[in-house]
């Protein structure tokens, strides 16, 4: 599996630096962009200009590196079963 992020992808944010505000959700890639300087929508603080990932509906943006891709399911039963077989 791939952990680069691309359109379409499952991901959830793992880091969200100031408020907190979205750590923990989880989205599917609409597009990628470069982003001008934003803010927090909760404690308005400065995020700068950044690569990010916009959710399909466009109502929210994260910089990629503060993604991780959520593998589909049959990787990971995939990589579980033959971890079953190599014991």
């Amino acid at each position: 599996m791939s952990d680069k992020i691309e359109v379409g992808d499952l991901v959830v944010v793992v880091r969200w630096p100031c408020c907190k505000e979205w750590l923990g959700k989880i989205f599917r890639v609409g597009r990628i962009n470069q982003e001008p300087p934003t803010f927090c929508t909760k404690c308005k603080a400065l995020h700068g200009s950044v690569y990010a990932a916009i959710e399909r509906s466009d109502t929210f943006a994260s910089p990629i590196t503060w993604l991780r891709k959520i593998p589909p399911l049959a990787e990971l039963e995939s990589v579980e079963r033959e971890t079953e077989l190599c014991r």
